[in-house]
C-alpha cells in the first residue's frame, strides 16, 4: 500500500460509511458565515485586554519585541497600545462590567 492510496482510501471509506448511514455530507449548509474580521484601533484595543484579563497576561506583553513583529507582519504601521494604556483599558472594562453585574443582580 503505498502512501498516495492512503488518504484516497480514507475518503471513500468516509463517503461510503456516510452514504449507508444516510448522512448528508453539509448538515447545515444554511448557517450564515460570519463577516470577516476587519481591523480597528478599538477592536484592536478591546482584544488585547480580553487576552491580558483572560489569559493572565502582564500589561507588558504588548512591549514584547516577538508580538510587535507578529504584528507589524500581519497588519504593517499598526500602532500598539503601550501598557498604561493596556491597563487603563482593563480598568475600564472592568467598571462598566461591575455596573452591568450591579444592575442586573438589584432589587427594582
Amino acid at each position: 500500500l503505498s502512501t498516495s492510496q492512503g488518504t484516497s482510501n480514507l475518503e471513500r471509506s468516509r463517503r461510503k460509511c456516510m452514504q449507508q448511514r444516510g448522512a448528508n455530507e453539509n448538515p447545515i449548509p444554511d448557517v450564515p458565515q460570519p463577516p470577516p474580521l476587519t481591523y480597528s484601533q478599538p477592536k484592536h484595543h478591546a482584544l488585547i485586554a480580553a487576552r491580558c484579563a483572560s489569559s493572565k497576561r502582564s500589561f507588558n506583553s504588548v512591549a514584547d519585541p516577538y508580538y510587535i513583529q507578529e504584528v507589524e507582519m500581519l497588519c504593517p504601521g499598526t500602532k500598539i497600545p503601550s501598557p498604561a494604556t493596556v491597563s487603563r483599558d482593563i480598568n475600564m472594562m472592568y467598571k462598566f462590567g461591575a455596573e452591568v453585574v450591579h444592575k442586573y443582580f438589584s432589587v427594582s
